[in-house]
């Protein structure tokens, strides 16, 4: 479902990326997934966007897959982005956002409630491996390709995931929602 760019978000301002992340914050009238899917194909035109809200069970306290970072579009006002949220309401409490400012490469950023900050870059077009673990108690994992960051956490009474792109061309696939969370899943597979 393509939205016109005034509800994904705001123009180009510098240094403000709370203005920048926005956009992926109103769902209201996005498409709603039944069950969690295992691809998400996201094609938005320039200056437009695409997302989709996925409703958590209880026991789905991790996604993991691979975020295929296609195409970027040329817009003066909206740069490239896509991003994977934990939500509450209409607020993200733990994700990973990627976005591109020259069109050549990606930024890869950690958000929370209360910050968002560079973890690292990848090319483009590019495959980034991710997994997102929030079912650690007070602590959620995020690991994009070789790059890795946490942060506090405390999951909410009715979970939901918001995915979604801008002016860009990508494909979350191979997506698996977890019951259990990934460092343990990773140890277990260790031994």
């Amino acid at each position: 479902m393509i939205k016109r760019p005034e509800q994904f978000g705001r123009r180009r301002v510098r240094g403000d990326i709370a203005i920048i992340i926005g956009g992926l914050l109103v769902f209201s009238s996005c498409a709603q997934a039944s069950t969690p899917p295992t691809e998400y194909k996201c094609d938005a035109p320039a200056a437009q966007y695409d997302q989709i809200d996925v409703p958590l069970s209880s026991d789905q306290n991790s996604v993991r897959g691979t975020l295929v970072l296609n195409a970027t579009r040329a817009d003066a006002g909206w740069m490239p982005k896509t991003a994977i949220y934990y939500m509450s309401d209409h607020r993200p409490l733990f994700g990973m956002m990627v976005q591109s400012q020259d069109l050549r490469t990606w930024m890869v950023y950690l958000v929370t409630a209360g910050e968002t900050r560079v973890i690292g870059k990848v090319a483009n077009p590019g495959i980034i491996p991710f997994r997102l673990d929030f079912g650690m108690g007070a602590k959620a994992i995020l690991v994009a390709g070789k790059l890795r960051a946490e942060a506090r956490f405390r999951r909410t009474d009715k979970p939901h995931v918001l995915i979604g792109c801008s002016t860009a061309s990508v494909v979350f696939q191979n997506l698996e929602w977890g019951p259990q969370n990934i460092e343990a899943q990773a140890q277990n597979a260790n031994k």
